[in-house]
């Protein structure tokens, strides 16, 4: 059960690298590379050569670092509802190990499956963002990661109704994938 307290620093540690990315996203436009303007005498002979023209780079820089924020700002308050509901699983965990009979009522399940409804919740506010480009990948994994938790959380509740050690070890090799998963999308955030 201690495995539980990992995955719980891990979504910490989580929250607090997306802080620190979102703080340090406005670092980049500093560097910025900005090519000199082309000189008066540079015309085209003929309009109808002419290309149409993008954006200027700047504007296009500002709409991708918006959408950037948006998506950092959505996930890191998704990450600090996770770690609410991590340290609830860890609590319920931790009350099952400390004291086995929690599982012969119905009030520990009830709220296990609190927390199931939770994890729903909160795997579908996530599904529902649009990852910006460089995050597709992290997306991804942190998608795997979550559906990972709801397999643990569907093994934990049955092997707890059936006295199956067997499904509750599984539940925790989920739980150390979930976290696992966590680390490489932590991996794969841009810089």
């Amino acid at each position: 059960m201690k495995r539980f307290f990992v995955y719980a620093g891990l979504a910490i540690i989580l929250f607090l690298f997306l802080a620190a990315q979102e703080n340090g996203c406005g670092s980049d436009e500093e560097g910025t590379d900005q090519s000199p303007a082309p000189a008066a005498t540079d015309t085209i002979d003929d309009e109808a050569e002419a290309e149409p023209t993008e954006a200027p780079p700047e504007e296009a820089d500002t709409d991708d670092l918006a959408a950037e924020l948006e998506y950092l700002d959505e996930l890191g308050t998704l990450t600090v509802d996770m770690s609410l509901l991590l340290d609830n699983i860890v609590d319920l965990s931790t009350e099952a190990g400390d004291d086995p009979t929690v599982l012969l009522g119905e009030g520990w399940f009830r709220d296990l499956g609190r927390e199931q409804d939770r994890l729903n919740e909160a795997q579908s506010t996530f599904l529902a963002l649009q990852p910006p480009p460089q995050y597709v990948e992290t997306h991804r994994l942190l998608t795997q990661a979550l559906n990972e938790l709801d397999i643990a959380l569907d093994l934990f509740e049955t092997g707890g109704r059936d006295f199956d050690p067997v499904k509750i070890s599984e539940a925790v090799d989920h739980m150390v994938e979930s976290t696992r998963l966590v680390e490489e999308a932590t991996a794969a955030m841009p810089e």
